[in-house]
């Protein structure tokens, strides 16, 4: 999905009232997004907890929302050398003596596939960060090198984001940019209409 020609296509059918065929794309760790014939847009997972010798079992479409309370909320939020996941402090569910989300325990709870797609979306930050040399400077411009390639990057996150929003467990997942801006509040509910409005924006 880092692609920017497939982001630029999936953002434009999202704006596509007059759909004909349906298109679905799978991400390598279970998310499918899918517009349908009736100009719609659904997206679901696979794999509750994909599995690297592909035999496990489908996970429901929606799973049920955590109980208030209840289950992990989550933001993503790019930091230097860290996992880019963190837990809400306010949320009665996050463990309440810690902030930053260990590597370790996202692979432990989530599965290597998603684990090796973070992993990558978070080098590739990190690649674009050190090629400016934004860690040993006070650096003030773009991350990275062109729009499209920010864009792409973006919509990786948010799309990682929403599979994760979407697991057992978790009540939801708020997208921030690296400027601390919350760029999307992903829920099971309405999960489909936020990642269409924000694809719309691109």
């Amino acid at each position: 999905m880092a692609d920017p020609k497939t982001i630029n296509i999936l953002s434009a059918l999202t704006r596509t009232e007059d759909v004909v065929s349906r298109v679905m794309i799978e991400t390598t760790y279970g998310l499918i997004l899918e517009t349908t014939a009736d100009g719609g847009f659904d997206v679901r997972c696979r794999l509750s907890k994909p599995a690297d010798n592909g035999q496990s079992a489908s996970s429901p479409p929606e799973p049920a929302p955590a109980q208030p309370g209840h289950g992990y909320r989550y933001y993503i939020w790019p930091d230097y050398k860290t996992s880019f996941v963190w837990y809400k402090t306010d949320w009665a569910g996050n463990p309440g003596d810690e902030t930053h989300v260990d590597q370790d325990d996202l692979k432990k709870r989530y599965g290597e596939a998603w684990e090796r797609a973070r992993d990558a979306w978070v080098d590739k930050y990190t690649r674009a960060f050190e090629a400016h040399e934004c860690h040993v400077q006070s650096y003030q411009g773009p991350i990275f090198s062109t729009p499209d390639e920010q864009t792409a990057w973006t919509t990786e996150g948010v799309l990682l984001a929403a599979w994760l929003a979407l697991q057992p467990g978790v009540d939801s997942v708020d997208f921030h940019d690296d400027g601390g801006a919350c760029v999307c509040l992903l829920e099971k509910n309405g999960l489909a209409v936020t990642l269409a409005s924000f694809l719309k924006n691109l």
